[in-house]
């Protein structure tokens, strides 16, 4: 008989309150020390780790946690350190290299959140934090973090560790064993979990300088692998049975070249531990290795794997069913086999009767034929991407909805309960009842109220409004009736949307929310905050204008307050990057508009723009909203009907709002599309339909208004390339753009080659928003004339990377002032 065992491929970090964003906020605010924060984060570990065994998961995880991000762990563990850091760090560095027993990750803060964060200068060596600023009022010499780009198709970013000739793999630490020891002293056996060698090289990009055009990443993954090796040679002196490598770059398309680089490693890395094992002590100890890859089927990379040393496979059977098919699963005689049954990326309850019956008709028989030695219930992927815990929200959601949850808590007890199920069918040949209980929940949600069966076209056919994704005009007809209405100056400056949100305004959101101030005086406050913001833009001398969109906590939940079909959580918070956390609506019915949603402040803002003017005619603000793909990306969606049907029911309800912004004299208007990248499918042959109903659910939010007004999108953290063709398509008159940390990466390239360069007006980030480091005058100068050496210079505009939410009001001031400054400066040169 094969043994079923419980596993979850890894757990939400932040906690059941976010304790991990207030203790490192606190940290950088100098409120908590670092050995304050290092035992909060150790008993978040331990408290998630004891939560995991006494809901009845048998494979726990480790090192899946992470103060910011575990590609950047990585980086920090293995020394991948720019020269720019390595150089600051220098003196710190070589101690810890020299005595690595008892060091961790945790003890290298400072070299830590410097690379995640940038730092203002570098008399933070001599535990001076204030910047360095020259007659200018530039910053002498700060150091910029590194880049930052989404996680797969997911909104996690992680971090980009750069690789350079004078790179010197190494493990500096193994904070992952410390966590180990952690676990064990708590009474709990853990197994390791990390992101495998090809994964990171592919995450990693060669820095910039010192004869990098000469430089292919790949060509590091030898010294990496002996990296690895060190680390799991550890992890076996130490006890250790078992640990996971994740893959999920096996996800991916992947070319021939990067598959034999794949094969070669790991047989290094067989290779390399095998002679280590005999030159070693005498002992029989050897460590299991899994391999997991997540987010997408193995599908012809199964073939690459299959043969290579691996003990076992983790299999994604929410998205990757298909490799159930494969003939190569003959090969798994003898080995674990990991099953991924449980969804980790949205939080409908699980199907649990209908999973069980799909194991015992499915996998049991056949992967006992197969020879697997043993078999685990896990999740598809590890479940940071969901919230903590439903329980906050039981008096909080509509019974109903509360009814089909499932957080990671939940998703946990799901896993349990299914292996519950299967070894108790195993063993007397039946399983309880609460099983059956939480499918028949499940099978019913179809029928519950609000749920449509029309057909897509249908939607837009009863929307009553005309819905043709056309605009009247092209672009170069639109651009001159713009042109000649706005009377903007060359090199347009504008911002991307959001001001600080300022502790002030978080007060009065909660003295809101707590029915301690009116509706009145809290949106008499909103409106005094807008016109500082007004007032603001207007005195450093921007050109387009936004309101600062105080009364939103957040770019897709605002709007999920607006529309039918939706409802927002309590509690659901999920980390996007760093400390940052978004609480993701759940979208459960059909979506349309009851109300309008951003019209009353965008007026406000214009006339008081106007009044500023003195003569009527004051500087355009923009109409700020989300386009429909970034809301089904950062919103749980519903699995019960196409995802491109709900895109389209967004995007009426958006067009609705793009359309009585234009009739109340909004000239201006930005529909963000930051997840268009995001969303595209893993592989090439699933991509077609995504990019068609994507791109036309956008332009059906955009193409109601006349040629005279101007739609600005925004797409940030991603590599825009490969979506050149979508982008072109959406048919935007301004797209603004994150830059700064990819230096040019977007369009440059295809820009200068293609046949089908983007011509529309564009605005790369001069500056990069998600660090504390002022750009300084000379730093915007140069990436400008280089921008302007690719673009015409009457298409360019000139703005920062992404909002300013997360930044301090002395922060932007400073930061926009030089951006205006240097602005200006050319405007006259050109």
């Amino acid at each position: 008989m094969v043994s079923v065992q419980s596993s979850v491929l890894g757990f939400p970090r932040m906690g059941s309150d976010r304790q991990l964003k207030k203790a490192v906020e606190g940290f950088w605010k100098g409120t908590i020390s670092g050995p304050q924060l290092t035992s909060i984060t150790n008993q978040l570990k331990i408290d998630h780790w004891l939560l995991m065994k006494n809901l009845g998961i048998d494979v726990v995880p480790v090192g899946d946690f992470s103060m910011y991000d575990h590609i950047l762990d990585l980086a920090l563990m293995f020394n991948i350190i720019p020269t720019r850091f390595a150089d600051e760090f220098s003196d710190k560095l070589d101690k810890i290299s020299q005595s690595r027993s008892g060091e961790s990750v945790y003890d290298q803060l400072d070299v830590y959140f410097a690379m995640a964060r940038g730092i203002k200068s570098s008399a933070r060596k001599n535990g001076d934090s204030t910047s360095s600023r020259n007659k200018a009022g530039e910053v002498a010499d700060g150091i910029p973090s590194l880049e930052m780009k989404k996680w797969f198709d997911t909104n996690y970013h992680s971090m980009v560790p750069e690789i350079s000739k004078s790179t010197q793999f190494k493990l500096l630490n193994n904070n992952i064993l410390k966590d180990i020891k952690l676990a064990k002293q708590n009474g709990i056996e853990s197994r390791p979990t990390i992101t495998g060698p090809i994964t990171l090289i592919h995450y990693c990009k060669v820095e910039e300088g010192n004869g990098s055009e000469s430089i292919n990443k790949w060509d590091f993954y030898k010294d990496l692998i002996s990296v690895y090796v060190e680390f799991i040679l550890e992890l076996e002196s130490n006890g250790v049975e078992w640990v996971t490598l994740e893959e999920p770059v096996l996800s991916l398309d992947l070319n021939e070249s990067v598959k034999e680089t794949f094969k070669s490693a790991y047989r290094l890395l067989e290779k390399e531990l095998a002679e280590a094992r005999r030159n070693g002590d005498s002992s029989n100890r050897k460590i299991n290795i899994i391999l997991a890859n997540y987010f997408g089927a193995y599908e012809n990379n199964l073939n690459l794997v299959i043969d290579l040393p691996f003990d076992g496979f983790h299999f994604d059977l929410v998205l990757g069913v298909d490799d159930l098919d494969s003939e190569n699963l003959i090969k798994l005689s003898g080995k674990t086999v990991s099953l991924g049954l449980i969804d980790g990326r949205n939080i409908w309850k699980a199907n649990t009767r209908g999973l069980y019956d799909f194991y015992l008709s499915n996998v049991s028989a056949r992967f006992r034929n197969y020879g697997v030695k043993d078999i685990q219930i896990s999740s598809s992927c590890p479940l940071l991407y969901v919230p903590f815990s439903t329980s906050p929200e039981k008096e909080h959601l509509d019974e109903e909805v509360y009814n089909k949850l499932s957080f990671a808590v939940e998703k946990v007890q799901e896993i349990s309960l299914l292996k519950k199920a299967i070894n108790d069918y195993e063993t007397i040949g039946k399983t309880d009842a609460g099983l059956f209980d939480n499918g028949v929940a499940v099978l019913n949600r179809n029928h519950r109220k609000g749920i449509s069966t029309d057909d897509p076209s249908e939607a837009i056919g009863n929307s009553g409004i005309k819905a043709s994704p056309y605009r009247e005009s092209e672009f170069k007809v639109r651009n001159e009736v713009q042109r000649k209405l706005l009377n903007l100056p060359l090199l347009p400056t504008t911002t991307i949307g959001s001001f600080p949100q300022t502790e002030q305004v978080r007060i009065q959101r909660q003295k809101f929310r707590k029915s301690q101030i009116t509706s009145q005086e809290y949106d008499e406050f909103i409106k005094s905050k807008t016109k500082e913001c007004i007032k603001w833009q207007h005195d450093i001398g921007l050109d387009v204008l936004v309101h600062g969109e105080f009364e939103r906590t957040d770019m897709v939940e605002f709007f999920g307050n607006y529309l039918t079909g939706f409802t927002t959580t309590k509690n659901g918070w999920v980390q996007s990057y760093g400390s940052r956390c978004v609480k993701p609506p759940i979208i459960y019915g059909d979506v349309k508009r009851k109300s309008p949603m951003t019209v009353e402040i965008a007026k406000f803002a214009q006339d008081y723009a106007n009044e500023l003017a003195g003569n009527g005619n004051g500087k355009p603000v923009k109409g700020m909203l989300t386009g429909p793909v970034t809301i089904i990306q950062w919103s749980f969606v519903r699995n019960d009907i196409p995802i491109g049907r709900t895109a389209m029911q967004i995007a009426l309800a958006i067009r609705e709002e793009v359309c009585d912004l234009e009739a109340n004299g909004i000239a201006v208007i930005q529909v963000d599309e930051p997840a268009i990248r995001e969303g595209l499918p893993l592989r090439k042959k699933d991509q077609i339909e995504y990019k068609k109903w994507s791109v036309t659910s956008f332009k059906v939010a955009t193409a109601g208004v006349k040629d005279s007004t101007q739609i600005h999108t925004h797409m940030c953290y991603s590599d825009f390339n490969e979506i050149l063709e979508m982008i072109i398509d959406m048919d935007a008159d301004v797209l603004t753009i994150e830059n700064s940390k990819s230096n040019l990466k977007l369009i440059k390239e295809s820009h200068e080659s293609s046949a089908n360069a983007y011509n529309a007006e564009i605005g790369p980030g001069v500056y990069d928003v998600h660090s504390p480091l002022i750009p300084s005058v000379s730093e915007m100068r140069n990436r400008i004339v280089e921008l302007l050496k690719v673009y015409k210079n009457q298409n360019l505009w000139i703005n920062p990377d992404c909002g300013l939410k997360t930044r301090n009001e002395a922060e932007v001031d400073a930061s926009l002032k030089n951006m205006v400054a240097i602005a200006r400066e050319l405007r006259q040169s050109i």
